[in-house]
């Protein structure tokens, strides 16, 4: 028994001179973490110098009372399409949120903003001359110019600057406009983090309201078609049960088509928003500078660590 005892105590005697000289190491080195700590901070606080503080804006969108009927709608016309040869798309309002939701960050969008000369002046205002009222180009970099210098050596091609065009347009849209969609509630946001709220609000209305319009005159079109080829065939149908379904989907077609001309949203009306946050959102000042400490407190533990394996 007295051997085991004794063998105990050695053990925990050799835990606290182990842990003690561990301890013992950093406390050496606290001067190596206190460099890195200030020397962590002190970068934090140069970047958050230097950063482009922007705000969120958000706006929410729900699919319209419309898109709930024209489900329905959809599945009593194929049924009668399939008789007389008429191709329609099986899917109705989930297909048609799901094609505006494509369409916020299209090439197609991205034109139409290009065509408004006033948002394209706000949303591009360090390019625009308002003396000559014309666009100018960007400038091009020291280090820009050096590296295109040497791609035209080695035959790559080069990317000039170009005045703000429909290109510009769909690269801001993709690299700032983020949707997400809950498949619980239905509800859709769109965000976009921007240096200046009102343009913020202004980007989200018109993407909203122009893929929407697409949509509703893309419809209209289609139900312009539908109904033209539902009437020739009523005038050739002499069944009486035929006759009776081509007159309830033609009715159906013209409630989409008095649908698609009026002024109400179409196939995405606005749940909340556009509301910019009161504050700047990015780049957070108070989780930078804790991740930069705990960082720098790391970073400094470990030049110790290694420090003190390369002595042992």
């Amino acid at each position: 028994m007295e051997p085991d005892k004794l063998s105990i105590s050695n053990k925990k005697s050799i835990d606290e001179f182990n842990f003690s000289s561990f301890f013992n190491e950093f406390w050496k080195g606290k001067y190596i973490i206190l460099s890195t700590l200030l020397l962590s901070f002190l970068l934090a606080l140069i970047y958050l110098s230097q950063a482009t503080y922007t705000y969120e804006i958000k706006l929410k969108v729900i699919p319209t009372s419309l898109m709930d009927t024209s489900v329905s709608n959809v599945s009593q016309f194929s049924g009668i399409a399939d008789i007389i040869g008429l191709n329609v798309p099986k899917s109705g309002g989930e297909n048609k949120f799901n094609l505006y939701t494509s369409l916020l960050k299209s090439n197609v969008i991205a034109e139409k903003i290009a065509l408004d000369t006033n948002l394209m002046k706000k949303l591009f205002a360090a390019n625009w001359d308002d003396k000559s009222k014309s666009w100018i180009k960007p400038k091009t970099s020291s280090l820009k110019k050096i590296t295109n210098y040497f791609y035209n050596l080695i035959g790559i091609p080069v990317n000039y600057p170009e005045t703000p065009n429909k290109s510009n347009v769909l690269s801001f849209l993709k690299s700032n406009v983020i949707i997400y969609s809950d498949p619980i509630s239905s509800i859709t946001e769109i965000s976009l983090d921007t240096t200046d709220k009102e343009l913020g609000v202004l980007i989200l209305n018109t993407i909203h309201l122009e893929s929407d319009n697409i949509l509703k005159k893309r419809s209209f079109h289609r139900a312009s078609k539908h109904i033209d080829f539902l009437q020739k065939q009523l005038l050739n149908s002499t069944r009486a049960d035929e006759r009776l379904s081509l007159i309830q989907t033609l009715a159906e077609q013209n409630t989409i088509q008095m649908n698609a001309v009026g002024d109400l949203p179409f196939v995405s009306e606005i749940f909340s928003g556009p509301l910019a946050s009161k504050h700047f959102t990015k780049p957070n000042a108070k989780t930078l500078m804790v991740s930069s400490l705990i960082f720098g407190l790391l970073f400094g533990c470990l030049i110790i660590l290694i420090k003190n394996y390369r002595s042992f």
